[in-house]
């Protein structure tokens, strides 16, 4: 019989308005065990000398071309890390330009579960990260920036649902036209205001409710996404997509049927 599964939720400074207590209420509605355990950096009870190096870390992973992939490097005290230092002190806030290699990301953070959680691999958890840093994969000679990555721990950016997703095609037509004749790009986006997904939009907990729900089944099936257009789980590449699917949070009849049978297996 496998282990109890369950799902644990941490923070890493998101969008404000991303409201964990209603996606931890929805998941425990679907009868998924869910803690919420507050800010990642807090529960890794890291020393000073050890949060100095992973900002360290962290600031060596800015991609400063996304045209050319980044490789793992050794890291070395830099200006950024005193950037990253006070954004883990409360100091500042995440700046959304600022794009993150997001598998090393990735790799920095589980390094530090595992430091901290030994046996993180041989229990059926799901550990989740909600992040506003804008984190990006490299692919097609050049980075794109991504909303989740989807793994033992998992990370789900904020920013990504803004910048990843693409405006409706007429946005970008538009806006040469714009930036030629001198208008304010507010001008536009006010055009489009209900077409996309805005930093700290009060859409904002359902839409990432679904990409939860992704790393969920992901986790329990091993298996990415879902090909239907009427699942909250689908791949969504236009904002569009995002609005009517992750937001309406509906799983197809064969997901909602797989939910069901994973959960009698692996909770009951």
């Amino acid at each position: 019989m496998p282990n109890k599964f369950s799902v644990l939720l941490y923070t890493d400074y998101p969008s404000k308005s991303l409201d964990l207590t209603q996606i931890s209420n929805e998941l425990e509605q679907l009868g998924i065990p869910v803690v919420f355990k507050g800010k990642f950096i807090d529960n890794m009870d890291l020393s000073q000398e050890e949060l100095e190096t992973l900002s360290t870390e962290i600031s060596s992973i800015y991609i400063s071309d996304i045209t050319a992939e980044k490789k793992s490097e050794s890291c070395s005290y830099n200006d950024n890390a005193n950037h990253e230092y006070d954004i883990f002190t409360g100091k500042r806030d995440i700046d959304t330009k600022i794009l993150y290699e997001g598998y090393q990301l990735n790799r920095l953070y589980f390094k530090k579960l595992v430091k901290k959680q030994p046996d993180i691999t041989k229990i059926n958890v799901l550990h989740i990260i909600y992040t506003n840093r804008l984190f990006c994969t490299y692919g097609e000679k050049r980075y794109h920036a991504r909303v989740i990555l989807m793994g033992l721990l998992t990370l789900i950016s904020t920013s990504g649902v803004v910048e990843a997703p693409a405006k409706p095609r007429e946005y970008y037509w538009l806006k040469a036209g714009f930036v030629q004749s001198g208008k304010s790009i507010e001008e536009l986006d006010e055009l489009f205001k209900d077409k996309y997904v805005k930093y700290d939009d009060p859409k904002m907990t359902k839409i990432i409710y679904s990409y939860t729900l992704q790393a969920i089944f992901f986790h329990l099936t091993g298996k990415e996404f879902c090909t239907s257009k009427h699942c909250c789980l689908y791949n969504s590449h236009w904002q569009e997509e995002v609005l009517k699917l992750q937001y309406e949070n509906k799983l197809c009849d064969m997901h909602s049927g797989i939910l069901k049978n994973c959960l009698e297996y692996q909770i009951d």
